[in-house]
């Protein structure tokens, strides 16, 4: 797929991509938000929980500044990781102990996976949403300078000796940017590997199309734990290089069952040609049954279940027989599931996903 394709396949290079991932790591929802939350802040788009210190959050991103607790000077170099439903990324603070980082609105979790010499590591796991939209965490000073190999990631162990907790999505999904919501068939929740939503909204400024839909990724709980695990005994304290390059190869590596489509919803506005439209999101060959949702407003929306043997293809040696039975099984149900889709026209207002896992 085109536009879809850097969204559905784009692997995350971050390390520690697991490890407390409310994301969907452990996937559970720390902010213990509900669906019809996230999406209701989401339309909102309030900012009103920021800290009170006059720098606005640049739309489409999320900002952790990490500063002393007794001075409140910023500190640099703290390794940061910010984890969606979907993934997590990891970036150093920089000279003003700030982070930033781009995303939708939407539930995502930030911990700290490395502090600086001097200063004592940070349990805490920190709930951002769309009205939290930045956060400040505090760090204390060591009452003495350790020896390199006695620091501890309290946090990291204490991730390693607990399997992470998840959450199975809720019955329906709503997605406002492009305008629909999404009943999920009562047999997902027993699947094995992880089934996801993505709200994307507008192809490209101006499009005037508009898309969302559901995918499936062979990874279960337990490939998880293990990837939280090696990544967890990992020493970012006396090599940080070495170890980030170990946890990007755990991360490529859990990765690679790939993020299959396997139904697009399509909403097209008013004059804009319906197989342009369709050439903005898909390759030749991915498009399989295709249905008429009907129109709202100036879309018209379109159901688009896609094509096993081409979207399967680059995954059949990297995927398990049960994994690939299940997102078969998924992709079978995609046209059912595809004309119960209930369209409401988009709104410009948020994006929501959802993960069952």
């Amino acid at each position: 797929m085109k536009k879809a394709a850097s969204i559905f396949l784009a692997l995350c290079l971050g390390a520690a991509l697991f490890a407390g991932c409310a994301q969907q790591g452990g996937l559970a929802d720390a902010d213990g938000l509900s669906d019809a939350q996230v999406a209701a802040e989401a339309a909102a788009g309030a900012e009103g929980n920021l800290p009170a210190d006059g720098e606005d959050v640049p739309e489409g991103a999320y900002v952790i500044v990490v500063q002393d607790a007794d001075d409140g000077t910023p500190i640099k170099d703290v390794m940061v990781q910010f984890c969606s439903d979907a993934e997590c990324r990891m970036e150093k603070s920089d000279g003003d102990g700030r982070v930033a980082f781009e995303a939708d609105p939407g539930k995502y979790t930030v911990k700290l996976l490395k502090v600086p010499s001097g200063y004592a590591g940070s349990e805490e796991e920190i709930a951002m949403t769309a009205s939290s939209r930045k956060t400040v965490i505090t760090l204390k000073k060591t009452k003495k300078k350790k020896k390199i190999g006695e620091e501890t990631n309290a946090a990291a162990e204490e991730e390693a000796q607990q399997a992470p907790s998840y959450r199975k999505t809720d019955a329906s999904w709503d997605c406002p940017k492009t305008g629909f919501v999404l009943e999920l068939p009562a047999n997902i929740k027993d699947f094995e590997g992880q089934v996801f939503g993505r709200d994307c909204g507008e192809v490209k400024a101006g499009s005037g199309v508009v898309y969302g839909y559901m995918g499936y990724a062979g990874r279960t709980d337990a490939d998880r734990s293990t990837a939280n695990e090696l990544i967890a005994g990992l020493d970012f304290v006396s090599d940080p290089e070495g170890a980030e390059q170990k946890a990007r190869e755990i991360v490529d590596e859990y990765n690679s069952v790939g993020e299959i489509p396997v139904l697009v919803i399509v909403g097209i506005r008013d004059g804009v040609n319906y197989d342009e439209a369709m050439k903005l999101i898909f390759d030749e060959g991915e498009m399989g049954k295709t249905g008429d949702l009907g129109k709202v407003g100036d879309y018209r929306y379109y159901y688009v279940a896609t094509n096993p043997d081409v979207l399967l293809a680059p995954y059949k040696d990297k995927n398990s027989d049960e994994m690939l039975s299940e997102v078969r099984s998924l992709m079978d149900q995609a046209e059912e599931i595809g004309k119960s889709v209930k369209v409401k026209g988009p709104a410009e207002s948020a994006c929501h996903r959802e993960v069952n896992k």
